[in-house]
């Protein structure tokens, strides 16, 4: 009888013994440290978890700087949770867990990227846009109205309307903007490739057909030299005849420049005289 009750007394005994020694351990995070990283105006929440059977309460810190609960930071225990991040909120954060036994900090680094950016947008052409970023890290790619991302900073075929681009960095981390493309109407004007200036009636002067709905219209008319050898406007009732001060000019090619108010001015190309 005496020695189960001395059996019993050492069991109680080693048992006291094992837990004021567990009682006896400060916090222990289960890692090291945590690094990570978002983007600009992104949520981020960072969860840590730690080990110790005493209460155990957690300070949270940005450097130097206590932290506390805001419109924007929410703190639950081990829980930091940043709902909208700022370029400001990039740091190493401090995370301090205490129980009666001590405490320990562990060292969070959160890199916040910025978003990339777009400072223009060329639709001087009418079959594509060109896309200039910014900001961010490169490489970027890029999406059109939803589209699949492609690496190319050019968009080809675009709409009428209000398009949306979507820029991308290697990060991740993205841009959305819109711009209004106005699609260039059809050029409605018909440029004679030839003219055969023989005095007989037909095809004698170089006409450009619906030139008179351009009354702002300017052409200029250029031989191989270029010397310019005619010049008319959208108001003027025929084209080049194939005189130059009271002279026929030769069988030959010559260039033209028309300047009017389209997208695809000035036009340049060439025709030919013909005898």
């Amino acid at each position: 009888m005496k020695l189960q009750i001395i059996k019993i007394l050492i069991l109680i005994l080693i048992g006291q013994f094992i837990n004021n020694q567990v009682l006896a351990q400060k916090p222990k995070f289960n890692r090291a440290s945590f690094d990570t990283s978002s983007c600009v105006g992104r949520a981020i929440t960072i969860k840590l978890s730690t080990t110790g059977v005493r209460k155990i309460t957690y300070k949270w810190y940005l450097r130097a700087t206590a932290l506390a609960n805001t419109t924007n930071i929410q703190i639950t225990d081990s829980i930091l949770l940043i709902k909208k991040l700022a370029l400001t909120d990039s740091g190493m954060y401090h995370c301090i867990a205490t129980n009666a036994a001590g405490q320990t900090t562990i060292n969070v680094h959160i890199a916040v990227d910025p978003n990339p950016g777009v400072n223009l947008i060329d639709a001087s052409t009418s079959d594509r846009i060109r896309i200039n970023p910014v900001n961010g890290t490169p490489p970027y790619d890029f999406s059109f109205n939803g589209g699949q991302y492609e690496f190319t900073s050019y968009i080809t075929n675009p709409v009428s309307g209000t398009n949306t681009i979507r820029v991308r960095d290697a990060n991740g981390c993205t841009f959305d903007t819109t711009y209004f493309y106005i699609t260039a109407p059809p050029l409605d004007i018909t440029i004679p490739a030839a003219f055969t200036p023989n005095e007989d009636g037909l095809n004698d002067t170089w006409d450009i057909i619906g030139l008179q709905k351009h009354p702002e219209a300017h052409v200029k008319i250029y031989n191989r030299w270029n010397r310019l050898v005619y010049e008319f406007n959208g108001t003027a009732a025929h084209g080049w005849n194939g005189w130059l001060n009271g002279m026929r000019m030769p069988m030959d090619t010559y260039w033209y420049i028309i300047t009017l108010n389209h997208p695809s001015s000035p036009l340049k190309g060439y025709f030919t005289l013909i005898r």
